[in-house]
Parts: structure tokens; C-alpha cells; sequence
């Protein structure tokens, strides 16, 4: 059960300390709690409790925000847990009125808040932070072009009203020198420069986005009802702004495979299995051999050699392929007479994961060969699979596969996979859910040379997007057009860089390069939090960027009126000089 509670944000001087003092209001802590959606959150959250009755759950900020402070922080659950009973900012974080010595909850609730809040979960909430980050940028974008307006504007009324100033000093207007000592007239203020400026708050005030209307599909064009009735020509909107795409690996926190160790483990997991079924198995029935320390020896004899030939590997595979087919042989002849009702669900589901390594190490033995499809390559992660990449690190990784787009900064997850894809045949799909999000397609994509394939490079020149990188075909004999074509493509891999600082942020910043999580439900849920914490980072900047629009405003107003008389006090200078030196000239 699960009580909604419609004040999830808590003011900072309504927690209390009992030691005295407040809370700092511009502690990260504090304005992240204000930056997270936290009324959307909860109406998702929500959906996953439908009883009634029962206990009632935690609030969707504690859940989600111990599970972003764990991925800020990159910290075990356990230490979560004690990080928030020592720190009165992180109690105020996940929605506590007042500071405790005690444990706020568990570190076993950690598992049960990513399964509950799962990687679409996470995604509907990003969107949320999206459209702030959006709302903002779009604020500050209209800012800018109203005070470059606004600047255009006063110097042109500047320019205009300005009269020439005579520098020329004639014999006849020697009573200068006596208006010297006095010193010159003050010249008008110039206001032009300001009064077109608006002000902090009316410039917040006025660069408010319109309301969009809905967007429709990519196939459709840009019409509504009272614009389907209008005579003139619809023209659908022009493209802008840079998408960047790219894949890469979360690998997941497993040994590395080798087919001995699998069947090795296998071996082990069977041999509990019939321990368990026995000890329910009817009376005497006899207990079935298996050989477990004459396996073990075999087993170790051979992984402990510093070089193993491939036959000797070859024959300790076939003899523990028969160990373990001979376990599950047995396995089958107890169910005959125990339920397998009686194992546990984790047990039940190792069995089922260990019938099918067997199958799959019995055929790459009997065909000879390296490559099965979907290949188990753990027992206590079967989801896991191994994705091939060529980098020079690891040529082979053992993770998840996921697709990043970065527009303006903002990471989003396009997709998520277990197994090996070709992220190219994708580019069509994630820029037209581009054209959903923005409500046009980009005016450039950013990829890598593998999403560059001929039907890309068809659809992009179709919708008029430029894709990066170099055109096919031999280059062009004019050497200019070589060269600026030379200079294009550097350019564009300067810009597709800030993906790959991404993908850097994310596995040496947050851990993104070693998933903890066991299950594929909590690891996909993992990823998307590590996406979102950097997301919620990249929106902390600017709302720290947007605390100083109106002084930056405020100097950028004093710099224009600056500027516009500057002119007219260097022409005073040089009119005052020039009738320094005139002067004696004259007396003599």
C-alpha cells in the first residue's frame, strides 16, 4: 500500500536541527531536492502498489532519492544508508522533517527500490528534467536576442542623435583658455544604451515560452484546424540544432568466463541440487554417486597450469561434461519421486540455467567450435552476454549495450540491450523520436563512421540533415573544397566529442563500467540512474548559471553605456590637448 503525499518538498526552514542552527539553502543537497520532480515521480511510483491494505510503503523520495544520493556519491548500499543517518542534508534530500540518530531504513530496501522504480520509470522522470532544462536554455536564448536587440537599438538612436564635434580652434576663440581652469561643461548622460534594457524581473517575466500545440507524427506535416482552413502554403519547420549519437558497454561485475570454470560451477550447482532433493527423497532410496571430489581434483589439476595446450583443455571439458550430464541425469531421476516444488526459487532457476549451459557446451564440443548463439557466459547472471567491440582494452565485453544522444548537453538513453545490435540501423528511429521531443529534426547528427551506411545517408539528405563525417566516394579534385571538407570534418569530431566525455563522466565518475547489480531489471535500472545523476548535475550548473542572469545583465548595461561614451570622451580629450598645446603658440 502506498499513501500519496502531496508535500514532497519540504522548506528548508521548516527541518529541524536539534542542535540548533538551519540548513545552508545553497547547499547541492538543497537545491537538488528542488530540481528533482518529485509530484511526477510520485505519480509513477504509485502505480506499483495496488493493494489497499497493508503497511504502508516509503515515499517515493526516499526511495528515489537514496537511489540518486548512492549513485552520486558511487557507494555501496550499506554505506548509503550510514552516509544519510550522519548527514542532515541527506535527510532533508529524501523528505525527512527533522534530523534522526536513527537508521531512516535498511540497507536491504535498496534491491526493493530498483526493482519498484524500474528503467522506465527513471526515463519518464528524465523527460520531466528534460523539459526544465529545455525551458531554461529556451529562457536564456530569448534573453540574449532581446538584449542584442536591445543594444543594436540604442546604438543606432546613438549614432543618429550624435552631433560632429569642431576640433579646429580658431584665433578669434581664445577665451578657451580661460574655460579650461573651470573645466568643461558636463556632457547628457546617455541613456539609450539602458532604456530599452529591461529589467532582471521583467526580462524573466517576458521570455516565458509560448505553449506548443501538439506534435504530430514525423510523417505528417506540421498543420493544425484552424491552420488546415488558411489558404497560404504550410511549410513545415526548419531544422535546428546538433544531435549526437553513439553506443557503448555497461559491463556487468562477473569473472571472466572460460568454458572449464562454467562447467565447473555448473557441476557444483547440481551437486547442491541433489543434496536438496534427497533430503526429501521417500526411504530407502539409494543416493545418487557424483563424484564430486575426483571432478574437483580433474578440475583443479588443470586450471592451475600457467600454460594449457588446447588439447589438454579439450579433455577436461569432456570429462566434466560428463560429470555434470551424469548430475543432471540424476536430478531427473529424483523428480520422478520428489517434487521440485521443493526447491527455491533460486535454486529452480540455476537448475534451469545449468540444463541449458550443458546443452550449449555439449554442441561446441561435438561441432568443434567457438561461436553458440546466446551463450552463457555466468550462471548467477544468465541475461549477460558477450558483446564483441574491438577496443583496445577488451575486445570482448561481458555487459548490456546502450545508445546515447546528447543534445545541448542532455544525455538520453535511446536504447538498451543485453545482446549485440548494430546501433547504425538505429539512427533513423532515434532521430525521428528527436523530431517528437523537439517538435523538428536536427540540423546536423553527430555519429560514428559505422551509422553512416547508404540508407542513413539517403534518409538524412531526404529531411535536409547533414550527417558528420567524411562523404563516400573519392574527394573532390578542388583543393578548397578538399580542404574545407578536411576542416567540416574536424570540426564535427570536436562536437561528437562531448558524447564520448559522457561516456567517460559516466564509467570513471559514477560506475558506469561496473554494474553491480545482479538482476537485468536492477542493472538497466542502475544505468538509467547514473544517466539521470548526470543529467541533474548538468541542470545544477545552470540553475547556478541563471542566479547571476541579473547581474550579468546589470554589468552587460553598464558596459553598453560604456561603450557608447567612450567616443565622446576621447574627442573631449583630444579637443582638451590640442588646446593645451594651441595656447602658448597664441600668447607668444
Amino acid at each position: 500500500m502506498y499513501k500519496r503525499e502531496f508535500k514532497q518538498l519540504t522548506l528548508v526552514d521548516d527541518f529541524y536541527l536539534p542542535f540548533g542552527g538551519k540548513l545552508d539553502a545553497e547547499n547541492r543537497w538543497v537545491k537538488l531536492s528542488n530540481a528533482v520532480p518529485w509530484f511526477a515521480a510520485e505519480e509513477i511510483y504509485a502505480n506499483n502498489f495496488t493493494a489497499a491494505n497493508g503497511s504502508p510503503a516509503l515515499s517515493v523520495r526516499s526511495a528515489l532519492g537514496a537511489l540518486i544520493i548512492k549513485e552520486t556519491l558511487s557507494i555501496t548500499d550499506e554505506e548509503t544508508v550510514f552516509q544519510i543517518q550522519e548527514n542532515p542534508y541527506l535527510q532533508f534530500f529524501i523528505g525527512l522533517k527533522r534530523f534522526q540518530n536513527e537508521a531512516p531504513f535498511d540497507s536491504s530496501l535498496m534491491t526493493h527500490f530498483r526493482k519498484r522504480i524500474t528503467s522506465i520509470d527513471i526515463a519518464n522522470v528524465s523527460e520531466n528534467l528534460r523539459k526544465q532544462y529545455r525551458k531554461i536554455l529556451d529562457e536564456r536564448e530569448q534573453l540574449v536576442k532581446k538584449q542584442e536587440d536591445g543594444s543594436k537599438t540604442s546604438a543606432s538612436k546613438s549614432s543618429a542623435s550624435e552631433e560632429p564635434i569642431n576640433l579646429e580652434i580658431a584665433p578669434e576663440t581664445l577665451l578657451v583658455a580661460k574655460s579650461l581652469d573651470a573645466g568643461p561643461e558636463p556632457l547628457p548622460v546617455v541613456t539609450e544604451a539602458v532604456s530599452d534594457e529591461p529589467t532582471t524581473e521583467q526580462s524573466v517575466q517576458s521570455v516565458q515560452p509560448e505553449p506548443r500545440c501538439a506534435e504530430p507524427t514525423p510523417e505528417e506535416p506540421l498543420v493544425n484546424e484552424a491552420a488546415a482552413t488558411c489558404s497560404l502554403p504550410i511549410t513545415p519547420p526548419a531544422n535546428k540544432g546538433k544531435l549526437i549519437l553513439d553506443a557503448t558497454c555497461a559491463p556487468a561485475d562477473i569473472r571472466f568466463p572460460t568454458d572449464l570454470g562454467l562447467l565447473n560451477d555448473a557441476r557444483e550447482k547440481m551437486e547442491q541440487i541433489i543434496d536438496k532433493l534427497y533430503v526429501d527423497a521417500p526411504e530407502g532410496l539409494k543416493k545418487p554417486r557424483t563424484y564430486r571430489q575426483t571432478a574437483r581434483k580433474e578440475f583443479l589439476s588443470v586450471a592451475k597450469l600457467r600454460v594449457k595446450s588446447a588439447k589438454t583443455i579439450r579433455n577436461a571439458i569432456r570429462k566434466q561434461l560428463g560429470y555434470l550430464g551424469r548430475n543432471l541425469r540424476s536430478i531427473e531421476a529424483l523428480a520422478a519421486v520428489v517434487s521440485l516444488t521443493v526447491l527455491n526459487k533460486k535454486l529452480y532457476v540455476k537448475l534451469l540455467v545449468c540444463a541449458e549451459l550443458y546443452r550449449q557446451q555439449l554442441e561446441k564440443y561435438k561441432n568443434k567450435t567457438s561461436r553458440i548463439d546466446d551463450r552463457i557466459v555466468s550462471i548467477s547472471q544468465p541475461h549477460v552476454r558477450p558483446i564483441v567491440r574491438g577496443k583496445a582494452g577488451a575486445k570482448t565485453e561481458f555487459s548490456m549495450k546502450l545508445s546515447l544522444s546528447v543534445v545541448d548537453g542532455w544525455s538520453t538513453i535511446e536504447k538498451m540491450s543485453w545482446s549485440a545490435y548494430n546501433e547504425g540501423c538505429d539512427l533513423i528511429a532515434e532521430t525521428q523520436r528527436y523530431y517528437e521531443r523537439e517538435g523538428h529534426y536536427p540540423e546536423s547528427v553527430h555519429v560514428d563512421k559505422i551509422y553512416r551506411n547508404r540508407a542513413n545517408l539517403q534518409w538524412c539528405k531526404g529531411h535536409g540533415i547533414r550527417i558528420s563525417g567524411a562523404a563516400l566516394g573519392r574527394p573532390p579534385k578542388d583543393p578548397e573544397v578538399n580542404a574545407e571538407r578536411k576542416r567540416q570534418t574536424r570540426k564535427d569530431e570536436g562536437i561528437r566529442n562531448a558524447v564520448e566525455g559522457k561516456f567517460g563522466q559516466g564509467k570513471r565518475r559514477f560506475g558506469m563500467n561496473r554494474i553491480i547489480a545482479k538482476l537485468a531489471a536492477t542493472s538497466e535500472t542502475v544505468v538509467a540512474l547514473i544517466v539521470m545523476v548526470m543529467n541533474l548535475q548538468k541542470l545544477l550548473g545552470v540553475h547556478f548559471l541563471r542566479c547571476f542572469k541579473g547581474t550579468m545583465s546589470f554589468l552587460m548595461a553598464i558596459n553598453e553605456r560604456h561603450s557608447l561614451l567612450r567616443p565622446k570622451l576621447q574627442r573631449l580629450w583630444d579637443w582638451r590637448i590640442e588646446a593645451r598645446f594651441a595656447l602658448p603658440s597664441r600668447c607668444f
